[in-house]
């Protein structure tokens, strides 16, 4: 009997692992859910947001990306969260960023550093319709991170497009390259883009007119998003795999 017991015991799952596990369904449910249903609102937002900067900030030089975290990416996410290595939820299924990279011509950081915290303030109190997260609100310009990383982070809850959530970076051309290619860049593994490795966004791409307007945001085909992710054309012989649904 003891020896049953023992291995009885030794296959036994604990009940806090059960419940971990039985949270991966819906952390993975969650990102088919806001593909599926926030997407075109996303979309529009991205638009007006960019629109409403142009006009509130003429000075100012802003380069726009956005992208939806891939399948792979989430669930390598998902799969911390269960471990306890992560923190208990997904904001950025839906992220983008707002690179200025200059400012009544200057592309100098102590010009373009103010102007970081006045669009940060605006994206985050000049609509009734989006509400900020305080907690999630990451100032990494004034205290870099350890790799050197600098950059503003703010999550917002959609409210009339749903109640979803994304996050929205701010950050200088400096900060930008520094984070993709200089030193922050070697020290932080975490994002370091090696192609058949890395998964590849849904990247989107704005579409702009000849008065520097927003017209569309779209889906970029993934050819041309994994050649802008790597810097490397896409070979379909080296990565049969990548692509995602």
């Amino acid at each position: 009997m003891a020896q049953n017991k023992s291995f009885l015991e030794s296959i036994m799952v604990s009940p806090e692992i059960i419940k971990k596990t039985n949270e991966l369904p819906k952390l993975i449910g969650k990102r088919y859910y806001y593909v599926e249903h926030y997407k075109a609102d996303f979309l529009k937002h991205l638009k007006d947001e960019y629109n409403a900067l142009h006009e509130a900030f003429p000075e100012v030089e802003i380069i726009p990306e956005a992208r939806i975290k891939s399948f792979k990416s989430f669930s390598n996410k998902a799969n911390k969260i269960i471990s306890g290595d992560s923190a208990n939820d997904i904001y950025d299924i839906f992220g983008n960023r707002y690179i200025i990279n200059s400012v009544n011509g200057s592309c100098e950081d102590k010009d373009i550093i103010p102007i970081l915290y006045k669009i940060r303030d605006f994206l985050a109190y000049s609509s009734s319709t989006l509400e900020v997260f305080p907690e999630r609100t990451k100032d990494y310009v004034a205290n870099p991170k350890h790799t050197t990383y600098q950059s503003l982070h703010i999550t917002r809850r959609h409210i009339s497009g749903g109640n979803y959530q994304s996050e929205t970076q701010l950050r200088s051309y400096f900060m930008h390259t520094n984070a993709h290619q200089g030193k922050a860049s070697h020290a932080n593994t975490y994002k370091e883009r090696i192609p058949g490795v890395t998964p590849v966004p849904n990247q989107l791409e704005y579409v702009f007119d000849e008065n520097g307007f927003c017209i569309e945001v779209r889906e970029k085909p993934f050819e041309k998003a994994f050649e802008d992710f790597f810097g490397i054309p896409y070979d379909p012989k080296m990565f049969p795999a990548l692509q995602e649904k």
